[in-house]
């Protein structure tokens, strides 16, 4: 294992056994998780939300399963650093989801684990290293998580470069900073446009005027409008920036 992997590759055997010795099974733990609030401006443009609970089940296969009154009951592994997701739907897309990591968000007494918006970016990188058969009790999950908290928004690191970096054993700490970026600006068309992170402001824009989106970080977006219909597509890279419409 290189020395640069060292922060977050860190093991966890000692949790571990702590976690197999007790509770509901000797490698099974029955849990709810409870969904946070929306953001506001979802909550008024998606009248049509809402969530499923996605992890990895004992088996090893991964679970997805309705979420009814604000709580889901999951069955997981009994392992550091499982991780449960919220995934949002609304209008035909899956939204960035909210997320939380067995056992440190757990909350009360030991019995629910709490999702939120900011832990959804570290529990989807470890839940597709999970659903890929890696062991993600050898991995220091709760450092991973609080590094992405610091970040204003977390979604603007490449969650996907950083599960397969982890795959490869070639993680470095840059990878855990903001993606590289570049500024964006549309004519998107009358009304309320937002981006899909949670994290996003809503933006009021008239008839014909340009939309500045500032710094994207490379990847793909999508832009929302509150009135309904299909999101524009933005993909940023490198060799530039590439608008989708309908």
């Amino acid at each position: 294992m290189h020395a640069k992997t060292r922060g977050i590759l860190l093991l966890a055997i000692a949790p571990a056994l702590l976690l197999a010795a007790c509770g509901d099974g000797l490698w099974t733990a029955a849990v709810s998780v409870r969904v946070p609030a929306p953001p506001a401006h979802w909550s008024a443009a998606f009248p049509d939300l809402r969530f499923v609970a996605r992890y990895v089940g004992p088996d090893g296969a991964p679970v997805e399963q309705a979420v009814e009154g604000g709580t889901a009951s999951v069955i997981l592994p009994r392992t550091v650093n499982a991780p449960v997701l919220v995934v949002p739907l609304a209008r035909g897309e899956e939204l960035p989801p909210a997320g939380s990591l067995y056992p440190w968000s757990l909350r009360g007494e030991g019995r629910t684990l709490e999702a939120t918006w900011k832990d959804g970016c570290a529990a989807l990188i470890l839940y597709r290293l999970q659903a890929a058969g890696f062991d993600v009790a050898a991995l220091n999950g709760r450092r991973l998580r609080d590094e992405l908290q610091e970040l204003e928004d977390p979604w603007r690191v490449d969650g996907v470069r950083i599960a397969e970096a982890f795959l490869a054993d070639s993680v470095s700490s840059a990878l855990l900073t903001a993606s590289p970026s570049r500024s964006v600006s549309l004519v998107p068309g009358a009304g309320t446009w937002f981006l899909d992170s949670p994290f996003a402001r809503a933006f009021r824009v008239e008839e014909g005027r340009i939309l500045s989106l500032g710094s994207l970080a490379h990847g793909h977006h999508r832009l929302f409008e509150s009135g309904g219909g299909a999101p524009i597509g933005i993909q940023v890279g490198e060799e530039g920036v590439t608008v989708f419409t309908d």
